[in-house]
């Protein structure tokens, strides 16, 4: 992983726990990669909150997992699904933060 294509990037216990089951829309699973940063990341300081550090493409692959997860945990009622809109706001974040050219007041 190159210095300038790492995201870290804190998201809430419960997103990761989710994030390690099957709901995406057509039922699969992580990418491999971005399974594995799940399982390597930390629990931070901050408590019930696990710092992930990972690949671009691995922060848009489970920016899009979080995505879909939401639309099927919402369906059903899920709580959960609480965690994971917090984890893709983060996730978003952290990916448009790697672009200066497309933070937040830069024009």
């Amino acid at each position: 992983m190159m210095a300038n294509d790492a995201v870290r990037v804190e998201l809430p216990e419960r997103a990761c726990v989710v994030a390690l089951g099957h709901f995406r829309l057509d039922g699969s699973p992580l990418q491999p990669e971005s399974c594995a940063a799940i399982l390597r990341s930390a629990e931070s300081a901050h408590g019930h909150v696990q710092t992930v550090t990972c690949t671009r493409a691995e922060a848009e692959d489970l920016l899009d997992y979080f995505a879909q997860a939401i639309q099927v945990l919402s369906r059903v009622g899920d709580r959960r699904v609480r965690a994971c809109l917090t984890a893709r706001k983060k996730l978003a974040e952290a990916i448009r933060d790697l672009d200066p050219s497309r933070r937040a007041g830069s024009a």
